[in-house]
């Protein structure tokens, strides 16, 4: 069951590939209850625990995560034209252009509101793209505990 369905554990949760990206919380559960459609509940529950045990942890790459999009991938700062299958708990719902044209009002309005700081120009992206992440296990990482 963990191979057919790709599941894995990472910060505590179960994750499981539903042929776009990996989902977890209920769609874990939900999928192995799919899957022994006709079993008593008693039997799916000590499956789905087993599984808990069982299923292979999955920890941070050395080098971050890939940021997965509709239309590819984000790597290291990189933009990488591909369906990345592999496990991140990153997925962002959105068709990514990595030829957008920057927008100047943006940059101007960064750099009044920061006093021209690179360090705070580059921190505010930053807090916008916190809101992303859904997984609480996630902004609960080391890097993700800063309060905005």
């Amino acid at each position: 069951m963990i191979d057919k369905l790709r599941i894995v554990k990472f910060h505590d949760s179960l994750y499981s590939y539903d042929q776009i990206h990996y989902r977890n919380g209920d769609y874990v559960k939900r999928s192995v209850a799919q899957e022994l459609e006709g079993q008593k509940i008693r039997y799916v529950n000590e499956v789905i625990r087993q599984i808990e045990i069982c299923a292979p942890s999955v920890e941070a790459p050395p080098f971050g995560w890939v940021i997965k999009f509709k239309n590819g991938c984000l790597y290291n700062g990189q933009w990488l034209d591909i369906d990345y299958t592999d496990f991140t708990p990153y997925y962002i719902d959105i068709l990514y252009d990595p030829e957008a044209a920057p927008v100047p009002v943006v940059d101007e309005f960064l750099r009044t509101f920061t006093g021209n700081d690179e360090a705070y120009i580059q921190f505010i992206p930053e807090v916008m793209a916190h809101s992303l992440i859904t997984d609480i296990h996630v902004k609960r990482g080391k890097k993700h505990t800063k309060p905005f």
